[in-house]
Parts: structure tokens; sequence; C-alpha cells
């Protein structure tokens, strides 16, 4: 019996192919919703922490994704979107409401990624 490394290439590379574009499937979902859950965590932490002054802030957070890629920030243009609560100012401290949201939900992202490429 003769084993051919060259005859089981081209499947393989065929099978890489096809895990490879499932996995960017699987984990754009992860990703889109990962946006989705630091967005409202950090809006969330930002009415906690905020005053009355910055009533506007938290509808400011929004979360943009593209491919493999979810970007959670406070919209330029948007009313109080540039004043600086999370990293605070000479008028104020931080207040860090998106960083304390991607700690806190960073463990739960993690885990939703290796099992969104995980293959059985």
């Amino acid at each position: 019996m003769a084993v051919s490394v060259t005859d089981n290439a081209a499947a393989v590379a065929g099978e890489f192919d096809r895990i490879s574009a499932q996995a960017v499937r699987n984990l754009q979902g992860v990703i889109e919703d990962a946006g989705t859950d630091v967005r409202d965590m950090w809006r969330d932490n930002a009415a906690e922490s905020s005053h009355a002054y910055s009533k506007h802030y938290q509808r400011a957070i929004r979360a943009h994704t593209r491919t493999l890629v979810s970007e959670i920030y406070p919209e330029p243009g948007l009313k109080q979107a540039e004043m600086e609560f999370e990293f605070g100012s000479s008028r104020q401290p931080p207040h860090l409401d998106g960083q304390r949201a991607l700690d806190t939900l960073n463990t739960l992202i993690q885990r939703r990624m290796e099992a969104a490429v995980a293959f059985s």
C-alpha cells in the first residue's frame, strides 16, 4: 500500500479553505454580538457614572462592525460625543465606562470566539 502526500494535499488544502471560511462566518457573528454587548454595557456604565449635564453622551456611543472588527466609540458629530468623559480632562476625572465594559465582557467574548472556531 502506498500513500501519496501530494494526492492528499489538494484535498487537505480544500478542507482548510472550507474550515477557514466557516470560521470567518462564525467569528463575524461573534464580533458583531460583542460590539453590541460592549456598546450596551458602555451606555449603561455611562448612565450610572454621568451627571445631568451629560444626558446625551450615552446615545452617542455606537458600534460599527466590518469584517472581523467591531469599533465602539462615541460617534463624532453627535451631541456630547466629543466631551472627554472616558479619559477625563482638566475639569473632570476619567470615567472609563467603555474600558470597564470591555474588561467585564472580555472573558465571555474570548469564550465565544474559541467556540466559534472549534470544529468537531
